[in-house]
């Protein structure tokens, strides 16, 4: 996503009445980990929902959501959803610009927990994060610094 591109993005903060679409856009990410072989659990929307999400607009139309939990120094991203039909823009690319200069203002690291078989962990990599913990069926990946690695793929 070039920087003309990267104006038309914004977050935008989470309303109760955006609960449905958040909702239907993990479902619709559910197929994507079922095919993984891995049973879906659905976390929920949790007691910080909607303070806790952003919807992500490209111009005026809604693309995805974020969820984000911050605390003294880890950024953790807790969902991060792209709609199917707008993936490959460079979408994610930017929003993870976004939260790397976020993080590097706060001198936190940003964390994400996946799991094991999600195709989402190279676009992470590529963004300079490490993988800090691994199980059969999770793998928890951080980005601790500031790096030269160019977020390139999203």
């Amino acid at each position: 996503m070039n920087n003309a591109n990267l104006s038309r993005l914004t977050l935008r903060p989470a309303t109760a009445e955006d609960e449905a679409f958040v909702l239907a856009l993990e479902q619709a990410n559910a197929p994507l980990l079922a095919a993984s072989g891995r049973r879906v659990v659905r976390p929920g929307m949790g007691d910080e929902f909607p303070a806790n999400c952003s919807l992500i607009q490209e111009d005026d139309e809604v693309v995805g959501s974020l969820m984000v939990s911050e605390e003294l120094d880890v950024v953790q991203i807790d969902q991060f959803h792209i709609l199917p039909n707008a993936r490959g823009r460079g979408i994610g690319r930017a929003v993870m610009e976004l939260l790397i200069a976020r993080a590097e203002a706060r001198s936190s690291k940003i964390r994400v927990s996946l799991f094991s078989a999600n195709s989402s962990s190279a676009f992470f990599r590529k963004a300079g994060f490490e993988t800090v913990f691994e199980t059969t069926n999770r793998l928890t990946m951080e980005r601790t610094s500031r790096s030269d690695t160019e977020v390139t793929n999203g």
